[in-house]
Protein backbone atom coordinates (compact mmCIF):
# COMPACT_ATOMS: atom_id res chain seq x y z
CA UNK A 1 0.00 0.00 0.00
CA UNK A 2 2.83 2.38 0.84
CA UNK A 3 4.40 1.86 -2.56
CA UNK A 4 1.04 2.40 -4.24
CA UNK A 5 0.46 5.70 -2.40
CA UNK A 6 4.02 6.80 -3.16
CA UNK A 7 3.52 6.07 -6.86
CA UNK A 8 0.26 8.07 -6.95
CA UNK A 9 1.83 11.08 -5.22
CA UNK A 10 4.88 10.92 -7.45
CA UNK A 11 2.65 10.71 -10.55
CA UNK A 12 0.53 13.65 -9.42
CA UNK A 13 3.63 15.75 -8.79
CA UNK A 14 4.96 14.89 -12.23
CA UNK A 15 1.63 15.92 -13.79
CA UNK A 16 1.63 19.25 -11.92
CA UNK A 17 5.24 19.85 -12.99
CA UNK A 18 4.30 19.11 -16.61
CA UNK A 19 1.36 21.54 -16.52
CA UNK A 20 3.49 24.26 -14.94
CA UNK A 21 6.19 23.70 -17.53
CA UNK A 22 3.64 23.91 -20.36
CA UNK A 23 2.15 27.14 -18.98
CA UNK A 24 5.58 28.65 -18.51
CA UNK A 25 6.49 27.76 -22.09
CA UNK A 26 3.24 29.14 -23.44
CA UNK A 27 3.84 32.72 -22.39
CA UNK A 28 1.79 35.79 -23.46
CA UNK A 29 0.60 36.65 -26.96
CA UNK A 30 0.14 39.91 -28.83
CA UNK A 31 -1.98 40.86 -31.83
CA UNK A 32 -2.14 43.71 -34.30
CA UNK A 33 -4.41 44.50 -37.23
CA UNK A 34 -3.27 45.66 -40.67
CA UNK A 35 -5.60 46.82 -43.44
CA UNK A 36 -4.81 44.74 -46.53
CA UNK A 37 -6.14 43.90 -50.00
CA UNK A 38 -6.90 47.55 -50.85
CA UNK A 39 -8.34 47.91 -47.33
CA UNK A 40 -11.09 45.34 -48.03
CA UNK A 41 -9.69 42.95 -45.41
CA UNK A 42 -8.04 43.13 -42.00
CA UNK A 43 -4.98 41.00 -41.38
CA UNK A 44 -5.02 39.85 -37.77
CA UNK A 45 -1.39 39.18 -36.90
CA UNK A 46 -0.99 36.84 -33.90
CA UNK A 47 2.40 36.63 -32.19
CA UNK A 48 2.58 33.93 -29.54
CA UNK A 49 3.92 30.42 -29.10
CA UNK A 50 3.97 27.58 -31.63
CA UNK A 51 1.02 25.20 -31.90
CA UNK A 52 -1.43 27.23 -29.82
CA UNK A 53 -5.07 27.44 -30.89
CA UNK A 54 -6.76 30.83 -31.19
CA UNK A 55 -10.35 31.90 -31.81
CA UNK A 56 -11.05 35.09 -33.76
CA UNK A 57 -14.51 36.59 -33.24
CA UNK A 58 -15.70 39.54 -35.32
CA UNK A 59 -18.64 41.17 -37.11
CA UNK A 60 -18.38 40.78 -40.89
CA UNK A 61 -18.92 43.46 -43.52
CA UNK A 62 -22.63 42.55 -43.74
CA UNK A 63 -23.19 42.80 -39.95
CA UNK A 64 -23.14 39.06 -39.13
CA UNK A 65 -21.24 37.63 -36.16
CA UNK A 66 -18.41 35.33 -37.26
CA UNK A 67 -15.85 33.09 -35.55
CA UNK A 68 -12.83 31.27 -36.90
CA UNK A 69 -10.11 29.20 -35.22
CA UNK A 70 -6.45 28.95 -36.20
CA UNK A 71 -3.28 27.33 -34.87
CA UNK A 72 0.00 29.24 -34.72
CA UNK A 73 2.86 27.97 -36.86
CA UNK A 74 6.31 26.74 -35.87
CA UNK A 75 7.56 30.18 -34.90
CA UNK A 76 4.39 31.08 -33.01
CA UNK A 77 2.85 33.53 -35.50
CA UNK A 78 -0.15 33.59 -37.80
CA UNK A 79 -1.66 36.10 -40.24
CA UNK A 80 -5.42 35.64 -40.67
CA UNK A 81 -7.53 37.58 -43.18
CA UNK A 82 -11.00 38.63 -42.01
CA UNK A 83 -13.56 41.10 -43.36
CA UNK A 84 -14.57 42.80 -40.14
CA UNK A 85 -17.03 45.69 -40.33
CA UNK A 86 -15.30 49.03 -39.88
CA UNK A 87 -15.08 50.38 -36.31
CA UNK A 88 -16.17 47.05 -34.81
CA UNK A 89 -14.12 45.00 -32.35
CA UNK A 90 -12.12 41.93 -33.31
CA UNK A 91 -11.57 39.66 -30.28
CA UNK A 92 -8.76 37.11 -30.31
CA UNK A 93 -8.89 34.42 -27.58
CA UNK A 94 -6.14 31.94 -26.77
CA UNK A 95 -8.01 28.64 -26.50
CA UNK A 96 -4.88 26.79 -25.39
CA UNK A 97 -3.90 28.83 -22.32
CA UNK A 98 -6.69 31.40 -21.93
CA UNK A 99 -6.63 35.15 -22.22
CA UNK A 100 -7.91 37.44 -24.95
CA UNK A 101 -7.08 40.69 -26.69
CA UNK A 102 -8.96 43.05 -28.99
CA UNK A 103 -8.36 45.41 -31.91
CA UNK A 104 -10.68 47.73 -33.83
CA UNK A 105 -11.31 46.96 -37.50
CA UNK A 106 -10.94 49.40 -40.37
CA UNK A 107 -12.61 48.45 -43.65
CA UNK A 108 -13.33 50.15 -46.98
CA UNK A 109 -17.05 50.94 -46.72
CA UNK A 110 -18.46 52.74 -49.77
CA UNK A 111 -20.13 55.17 -50.18
CA UNK A 112 -18.92 56.47 -46.81
CA UNK A 113 -15.29 56.44 -47.95
CA UNK A 114 -12.87 55.71 -50.78
CA UNK A 115 -9.45 54.07 -50.96
CA UNK A 116 -6.67 56.24 -52.35
CA UNK A 117 -3.39 54.64 -53.47
CA UNK A 118 -0.58 57.03 -54.45
CA UNK A 119 1.79 54.90 -56.57
CA UNK A 120 5.46 55.66 -57.12
CA UNK A 121 6.96 54.21 -60.30
CA UNK A 122 9.85 51.78 -59.81
CA UNK A 123 13.03 53.15 -61.46
CA UNK A 124 13.50 49.83 -63.27
CA UNK A 125 10.42 50.59 -65.39
CA UNK A 126 11.20 51.45 -69.00
CA UNK A 127 9.68 52.27 -72.39
CA UNK A 128 11.04 51.56 -75.87
CA UNK A 129 9.85 54.30 -78.21
CA UNK A 130 10.99 55.74 -81.58
CA UNK A 131 14.06 53.51 -81.56
CA UNK A 132 15.17 54.58 -78.09
CA UNK A 133 14.84 53.15 -74.58
CA UNK A 134 13.62 55.50 -71.88
CA UNK A 135 13.50 55.11 -68.09
CA UNK A 136 10.04 55.71 -66.65
CA UNK A 137 9.75 57.85 -63.52
CA UNK A 138 6.91 59.56 -61.70
CA UNK A 139 3.65 58.89 -59.88
CA UNK A 140 -0.02 58.13 -60.40
CA UNK A 141 -3.00 57.61 -58.12
CA UNK A 142 -5.77 55.03 -58.12
CA UNK A 143 -9.07 55.67 -56.34
CA UNK A 144 -11.29 52.72 -55.37
CA UNK A 145 -14.90 53.87 -55.21
CA UNK A 146 -17.00 50.70 -54.87
CA UNK A 147 -16.71 47.07 -53.73
CA UNK A 148 -19.31 44.30 -53.38
CA UNK A 149 -19.17 42.32 -50.09
CA UNK A 150 -22.47 40.45 -50.64
CA UNK A 151 -21.78 36.71 -51.21
CA UNK A 152 -25.19 36.33 -52.90
CA UNK A 153 -24.45 39.05 -55.47
CA UNK A 154 -23.32 38.18 -59.03
CA UNK A 155 -20.64 40.88 -58.66
CA UNK A 156 -19.36 39.60 -55.29
CA UNK A 157 -15.74 40.63 -54.81
CA UNK A 158 -15.67 43.15 -57.65
CA UNK A 159 -13.99 46.46 -56.87
CA UNK A 160 -14.30 49.53 -59.10
CA UNK A 161 -12.14 52.63 -59.37
CA UNK A 162 -10.36 55.13 -61.57
CA UNK A 163 -6.89 56.56 -62.22
CA UNK A 164 -6.02 60.22 -61.64
CA UNK A 165 -3.01 62.51 -61.16
CA UNK A 166 -0.81 60.77 -63.73
CA UNK A 167 2.63 62.39 -63.70
CA UNK A 168 4.94 59.99 -65.56
CA UNK A 169 7.90 60.97 -67.70
CA UNK A 170 10.14 58.84 -69.93
CA UNK A 171 13.75 60.06 -69.95
CA UNK A 172 16.65 58.73 -72.02
CA UNK A 173 19.43 59.57 -74.46
CA UNK A 174 16.78 60.16 -77.14
CA UNK A 175 15.17 62.97 -75.13
CA UNK A 176 12.02 62.87 -73.02
CA UNK A 177 8.37 61.92 -73.30
CA UNK A 178 5.52 63.32 -71.17
CA UNK A 179 2.01 61.91 -70.95
CA UNK A 180 -1.37 63.58 -70.37
CA UNK A 181 -4.43 61.38 -69.83
CA UNK A 182 -7.71 61.96 -71.62
CA UNK A 183 -10.32 61.91 -68.85
CA UNK A 184 -10.15 59.46 -65.93
CA UNK A 185 -9.55 55.83 -66.98
CA UNK A 186 -11.60 53.30 -65.01
CA UNK A 187 -10.86 49.73 -63.94
CA UNK A 188 -12.35 46.75 -62.11
CA UNK A 189 -10.62 44.19 -59.90
CA UNK A 190 -11.92 40.74 -58.92
CA UNK A 191 -10.88 40.43 -55.27
CA UNK A 192 -13.02 37.38 -54.43
CA UNK A 193 -10.28 35.00 -55.54
CA UNK A 194 -7.90 36.22 -52.81
CA UNK A 195 -10.30 37.11 -49.98
CA UNK A 196 -9.80 34.89 -46.94
CA UNK A 197 -6.39 33.58 -48.00
CA UNK A 198 -3.39 34.11 -45.75
CA UNK A 199 -1.00 36.45 -47.54
CA UNK A 200 2.42 34.82 -48.07
CA UNK A 201 5.77 36.59 -48.05
CA UNK A 202 5.61 37.19 -51.81
CA UNK A 203 2.05 38.54 -51.64
CA UNK A 204 -1.17 37.54 -53.41
CA UNK A 205 -1.68 38.64 -57.02
CA UNK A 206 -4.70 39.12 -59.28
CA UNK A 207 -4.87 40.40 -62.90
CA UNK A 208 -5.18 44.12 -63.60
CA UNK A 209 -5.85 45.12 -67.21
CA UNK A 210 -6.77 48.59 -68.35
CA UNK A 211 -7.07 50.62 -71.55
CA UNK A 212 -6.44 54.37 -71.60
CA UNK A 213 -5.62 57.19 -73.99
CA UNK A 214 -4.32 60.72 -74.08
CA UNK A 215 -1.66 62.95 -75.60
CA UNK A 216 2.09 62.50 -75.35
CA UNK A 217 4.81 65.03 -76.01
CA UNK A 218 8.05 63.70 -77.52
CA UNK A 219 10.75 66.36 -77.38
CA UNK A 220 8.00 68.99 -77.47
CA UNK A 221 6.21 67.38 -80.46
CA UNK A 222 2.72 66.11 -79.57
CA UNK A 223 0.84 62.99 -80.64
CA UNK A 224 -2.34 61.28 -79.45
CA UNK A 225 -1.86 57.81 -78.04
CA UNK A 226 -3.92 54.75 -77.21
CA UNK A 227 -2.49 52.38 -74.62
CA UNK A 228 -3.10 49.19 -72.69
CA UNK A 229 -1.69 47.92 -69.42
CA UNK A 230 -1.74 44.13 -68.93
CA UNK A 231 -0.37 42.93 -65.63
CA UNK A 232 -1.05 42.15 -61.99
CA UNK A 233 -1.76 43.91 -58.73
CA UNK A 234 -0.15 42.28 -55.70
CA UNK A 235 -1.27 42.62 -52.08
CA UNK A 236 1.29 42.23 -49.29
CA UNK A 237 0.85 41.36 -45.61
CA UNK A 238 2.15 44.77 -44.49
CA UNK A 239 -0.80 46.45 -46.24
CA UNK A 240 1.14 47.73 -49.25
CA UNK A 241 0.16 47.12 -52.88
CA UNK A 242 2.28 46.62 -55.98
CA UNK A 243 1.38 46.85 -59.66
CA UNK A 244 3.45 45.48 -62.52
CA UNK A 245 2.86 44.64 -66.16
CA UNK A 246 3.35 45.35 -69.84
CA UNK A 247 2.63 48.69 -71.51
CA UNK A 248 1.71 48.89 -75.20
CA UNK A 249 1.07 52.19 -77.02
CA UNK A 250 0.16 53.28 -80.54
CA UNK A 251 1.21 56.81 -81.54
CA UNK A 252 1.84 58.96 -84.60
CA UNK A 253 5.52 58.21 -84.06
CA UNK A 254 4.91 54.47 -84.25
CA UNK A 255 4.33 51.78 -81.60
CA UNK A 256 5.87 51.84 -78.14
CA UNK A 257 6.22 49.05 -75.57
CA UNK A 258 7.65 48.69 -72.12
CA UNK A 259 7.29 47.54 -68.53
CA UNK A 260 5.76 49.40 -65.61
CA UNK A 261 6.12 48.58 -61.92
CA UNK A 262 4.93 50.73 -59.02
CA UNK A 263 4.12 50.51 -55.32
CA UNK A 264 1.71 52.24 -52.94
CA UNK A 265 0.23 52.08 -49.44
CA UNK A 266 -3.58 52.35 -49.80
CA UNK A 267 -5.34 54.77 -47.46
CA UNK A 268 -9.03 54.93 -46.52
CA UNK A 269 -10.35 58.47 -46.98
CA UNK A 270 -13.70 59.34 -45.40
CA UNK A 271 -16.25 61.26 -47.49
CA UNK A 272 -18.69 63.77 -45.98
CA UNK A 273 -22.28 62.56 -45.92
CA UNK A 274 -24.74 64.43 -48.20
CA UNK A 275 -26.81 65.40 -45.17
CA UNK A 276 -23.75 66.98 -43.59
CA UNK A 277 -23.26 69.17 -46.63
CA UNK A 278 -26.93 70.23 -46.54
CA UNK A 279 -26.54 71.28 -42.91
CA UNK A 280 -23.29 73.12 -43.60
CA UNK A 281 -24.59 75.21 -46.52
CA UNK A 282 -27.03 77.43 -44.48
CA UNK A 283 -24.43 77.86 -41.74
CA UNK A 284 -21.74 78.88 -44.21
CA UNK A 285 -24.17 81.23 -46.00
CA UNK A 286 -25.06 82.92 -42.73
CA UNK A 287 -21.40 83.21 -41.76
CA UNK A 288 -20.53 84.86 -45.06
CA UNK A 289 -23.50 87.22 -44.71
CA UNK A 290 -22.32 88.29 -41.26
CA UNK A 291 -18.78 88.87 -42.51
CA UNK A 292 -20.05 91.09 -45.32
CA UNK A 293 -22.48 93.16 -43.16
CA UNK A 294 -21.11 96.67 -42.33
CA UNK A 295 -20.26 97.26 -38.69
CA UNK A 296 -22.67 100.19 -38.07
CA UNK A 297 -22.11 100.35 -34.31
CA UNK A 298 -18.37 100.48 -34.72
CA UNK A 299 -18.61 103.45 -37.11
CA UNK A 300 -21.08 105.40 -34.88
CA UNK A 301 -18.74 105.08 -31.95
CA UNK A 302 -16.23 107.22 -33.76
Amino acid sequence: MANSRFQKVTGACALVALVVAQNAAAGPFTIKNISTTNDTETTVHIDGVAAEEFEIAYTDANGKARKTTVVTNGIGTRNVQVQAKTNTTITVTNLTQGGSSTVVASLFTPPSDIVVSAFTVDPRSELTFAGNTFALTGTFTTVDTMVDYDPASPTYGVEEGFVRDLSIEAIGSGGSVQFVLAGTPTYTLDLASVWGFEIPLGGLSIPRNMAFSGVLSYNSVSSPFDATFDGDVTFFADGSTGASGILALTTDFGPAAGTLAAAALPQIVALPEPATWLLLVPALTGLLSCRRRPQAHARSAH
